[in-house]
């Protein structure tokens, strides 16, 4: 499957036909956006690109090449809109500048705010600017690349979608109540703001100074939406990641939830937002995950051609004949042998024992007396977390049937074992 095809399998519910048919409207949906993007920025007022918008998105949700990527992508791409498009907002709908509340809010909480950003030094400024400044914009693509490429199909398009859905209700939230955050308080104390003011760098000014450049002076005094302090979509970021991978991986759950603890203090060191603006955004982010978990959990969002894709053709046997044909003290050993290791697989991996049911074997007794056949080899070895069982070589028992969500193994022959690890499924 080409790098194409498969962005288009993982990111949509595009099916495999479809995938066949090689997009017969790919140039059409390809002209159609790129001409939308241009006019989008011609289009002068914000009501107008707003409209302008949702009907670009339902015109990419009628053609089939890109109705699943719009679905997995249309919160991100209304967040991206709607952050950019904040500073062309008409003044007549803008709600005034809370400066106090998040202050009040602060020093009830012992102004944690304050006491990270009263000191700092070079080292202590590096270290702030590496999860706030690099690591924040990059984080989202990172998961949600290695989501497509490294984890079961169906998952990038719920972290994704909730992600959008987090941000989306963040943005409007700091446009319903646009609130001043700690760089104002700093030099202009609870004096009222106003709109014709610019964003601050505030902390990230020190690392322009000591790269020599002006990045992000620019970035920060063109920011559309200074006035966004709370919830914090920093926090957001890192919070929403942290809570969806500790639920694919629980055990690196203290590592996910060491970044945010890093992230949140930078954000604060740095002066761009108060303790109660991160623990707005863990809220916010802390929502949008469950809602994705619960997606997962209901809807078990494999592709719908991911059975198909993803088959392996198994030897089935018949257990009456293996129980008439194997004897008596091999049965007890076999049961007494396999169910505690199947037990202790378990316990050490948290997950289904893999088995490998493909070694043919001889009920007949050796002349040593050796009850397992001539070789003398055990009906059962473990071999990394593989269990492998011995079964009757029968012609009988040469029936095929197919096993969803496995991994499969094209190179080997029918019969040679097979390997179901639960994370191909």
């Amino acid at each position: 499957m080409k790098f194409k095809d498969k962005l288009y399998f993982l990111l949509s519910y595009t099916n495999e036909q479809d995938i066949k048919t090689k997009y017969p409207h790919f140039n059409t949906i390809i002209c159609m956006n790129a001409f939308g993007i241009i006019l989008y920025f011609l289009i002068p007022s914000f009501l107008a690109k707003s409209i302008f918008t949702l009907l670009l998105i339902l015109a990419n949700l009628y053609f089939k090449e890109t109705r699943g990527v719009m679905i997995t992508m249309a919160p991100i791409t209304l967040w991206v809109l709607l952050f950019s498009s904040a500073k062309d907002i008409p003044m007549s709908w803008r709600r005034p500048i809370d400066v106090n509340t998040l202050y009040d809010l602060e020093t009830k909480l012992g102004s944690a705010c304050f006491k990270f950003n009263g000191y700092h030094n070079v080292f202590l400024d590096l270290l702030a600017w590496l999860p706030y400044g690099i690591i924040h914009y990059i984080m989202p693509v990172l998961v949600g690349l290695y989501l497509i490429f490294f984890y079961k199909p169906g998952y990038t398009s719920p972290y994704l979608f909730f992600f959008g859905v987090m941000n989306v209700v963040g943005v409007i939230t700091q446009l319903i109540w646009p609130t001043a955050p700690p760089w104002y308080y700093m030099k202009n104390k609870t004096n009222p703001a106003t709109y014709q003011m610019f964003g601050d760098p505030a902390g990230l000014q020190r690392i322009d100074d000591l790269f020599h450049i002006d990045f992000y002076y620019t970035t920060f005094t063109g920011n559309p939406l200074p006035w966004g302090a709370w919830p914090s979509l920093h926090s957001g970021f890192a919070s929403y990641s942290a809570i969806f991978l500790s639920y694919l991986y629980p055990k690196y759950t203290p590592i996910f939830f060491l970044y945010v603890a890093w992230i949140w203090w930078a954000t604060m060191y740095l002066g761009h937002h108060y303790l109660v603006d991160v623990l707005g955004g863990f809220v916010y982010a802390l929502v949008c995950a469950i809602c994705s978990i619960i997606y997962i959990q209901i809807k078990k969002p494999y592709h719908k051609d991911y059975t198909e894709l993803k088959t392996i053709m198994v030897q089935e046997y018949d257990h009456n004949l293996l129980a008439n044909e194997l004897s008596a003290s091999y049965r007890s050993q076999l049961q007494k042998s396999f169910e505690p290791i199947i037990d202790t697989e378990r316990k050490i991996t948290g997950t289904s024992t893999v088995v490998n049911e493909s070694i043919a074997a001889n009920d007949a007794t050796s002349s040593n007396g050796n009850e397992y056949g001539n070789n003398g080899n055990s009906p059962m070895t473990v071999v990394q977390n593989e269990v492998h069982l011995t079964i009757p070589n029968d012609p009988n028992l040469d029936k095929l049937s197919v096993i969803s969500n496995v991994e499969k193994d094209t190179n080997s022959a029918v019969g040679d074992g097979i390997n179901m690890d639960e994370k191909n499924l």
